[in-house]
């Protein structure tokens, strides 16, 4: 069988193509041999160029007659006679032995693993929906309004994927519904339904809650590169869906479930 046409990857090719790898079961030592493996596995499937941690917008920056860049790169891309895919990854993992295996360490700070996976689908929505007007609303909070800004290199993209691939439960288990009022994390939650595992993303302006006794942030956001507002540009339905059951040690954190949003032109 030939290679398929770039344009017919979608969110259920990609589905497919992660389920396959599930039922091996491919448990990846690192986000970067997830990475990997996936790109190696879309160049047989896809007739593309493939490649990785592509530089895919830069940012000029000038306060008072001081210049400096912002890189922004993106984990893969898919390249066809102008034709352009983009996929952002994150693989966050609980700790998991077999034995006197370590196969898995315990990433944690899963608050700031749900802001980063809405980083990328924020950062996608650039590529696919490309505007300086757009631009500059998503990085806004990072410049006074005295920093002038231009985009020198933006590479438009046809579709965008992000994917996040874990056997942290706390990804899949905790959404806005049930997510408890006081936590600061509460609006970049991204869980799905108990029994379908389906979930929601607003088109709305997300931000760290702040601290009940204090009114203010905690010096762990304000201090932090993620202290930044996220704006998407549209809602997204998605929806949580199992990888594979790895036995462990203790019987905890086997379970793996992936889930992807899709962002179209």
């Amino acid at each position: 069988m030939g290679a398929k046409p770039l344009e017919t990857l979608d969110s259920d090719s990609l589905s497919l193509l992660l389920e396959e790898f599930g039922c091996k079961p491919k448990v990846f030592q690192s986000e970067a041999q997830f990475q990997f493996d996936l790109a190696w596995r879309l160049q047989e499937d896809y007739d593309c160029i493939v490649k990785l941690e592509d530089l895919t917008v830069v940012i000029d920056k000038k306060e008072n007659d001081k210049k400096s860049k912002q890189k922004i790169y993106t984990d893969i891309t898919l390249e066809r006679d102008g034709y352009v895919i983009a996929i952002e990854l994150k693989y966050k993992t609980a700790a998991m032995t077999q034995g006197n295996d370590i196969l898995l360490f315990n990433h944690g700070a899963a608050d700031l693993g749900r802001y980063d996976f809405l980083w990328d689908v924020n950062r996608l929505e650039l590529l696919v929906h490309p505007s300086k007007e757009v631009l500059e609303k998503a990085i806004a909070k990072e410049y006074a309004p005295q920093v002038s800004i231009d985009f020198p290199k933006l590479k438009r993209c046809n579709k965008g994927f992000a994917i996040i691939l874990t056997n942290e439960d706390d990804y899949w288990k905790i959404g806005h519904e049930n997510c408890k009022e006081d936590v600061i994390y509460k609006q970049f939650c991204i869980g799905g339904d108990t029994c379908t595992g389906k979930g929601q993303l607003y088109s709305t302006n997300m931000d760290w809650g702040k601290d009940r006794k204090t009114d203010k942030y905690t010096s762990a956001v304000v201090n932090s590169p993620r202290a930044r507002r996220l704006q998407l540009q549209e809602a997204y339905s998605y929806q949580w869906r199992d990888y594979c059951q790895v036995p462990t040690d203790n019987g905890k954190n086997g379970l793996f479930k992936y889930m992807i949003i899709s962002i179209n032109q």
